[in-house]
């Protein structure tokens, strides 16, 4: 204070440089707020681990799904699906509620089938024993849980059905969900069962990209 009351005795132009020199400092104070708040938030997450490193995770408000990669001081970085850096400051994530997708013993896929409406009384009778079959035939890892007529329009018959799929590996489960799809599918030809096109649309619950969970 001293020296800018003697620069301003000798002529100089202290009040833009006071007026900085307050803006200069409330951004800085801003930033440092920002910048403790996810130290702070880093040493919370380290402390009670909601997800460590190479977890499958998503942050509320945003539908992508990526793996730890890192959780630095700063931010926690995740690596998506498709291989692009997901970058969140770490008061976003602490702030926010967080999916987390490894560490699922079971997942529940839920799923649609629309069956042409020329298909016969008899052959929609079959329909649940064939789901069910085909989910035996893929493993002892997959647990039919039911298949049921739920609607009828004038486009198709409408069959919801769900299976559990007990494999913790995100990629195996999907293999498994494929090999039930396919012996669904095959069994239908066998049996001249037909799908209403356009209808075909897996289901999956709990979160983008069909990472079904229970």
């Amino acid at each position: 204070m001293g020296c800018l009351f003697v620069a301003d005795n000798i002529g100089f132009q202290v009040s833009s440089l006071v007026t900085g020199l307050g803006v200069g400092g409330m951004a800085i104070a801003l930033s440092s707020q920002a910048m403790l708040a996810d130290v702070f938030m880093c040493g919370a997450m380290l402390l009670s681990k909601p997800f460590t490193t190479g977890d499958f995770i998503s942050v509320a408000g945003d539908s992508s799904i990526g793996q730890v990669k890192s959780i630095g001081l700063k931010d926690t970085r995740l690596t998506a699906l498709d291989g692009e850096e997901l970058v969140y400051p770490n008061r976003e994530v602490g702030n926010n509620r967080i999916v987390k997708y490894s560490g699922i013993q079971s997942r529940r896929h839920k799923n649609r089938l629309n069956i042409k409406p020329t298909c016969t009384v008899d052959k929609l009778e079959e329909i649940p024993t064939i789901v069910q079959e085909a989910c035996e035939d893929a493993g002892f890892r997959c647990r039919f849980g039911g298949c049921w007529l739920l609607d009828v329009d004038s486009l198709a018959y409408k069959f919801d059905w769900q299976v559990y799929i007990d494999e913790p590996d995100i990629g195996k489960s999907r293999l498994l969900i494929h090999a039930i799809w396919v012996g669904i599918l095959r069994k239908f030809r066998n049996n001249g069962i037909e799908l209403a096109f356009n209808t075909l649309l897996p289901q999956d619950q709990a979160g983008p990209s069909g990472w079904g969970h229970t």
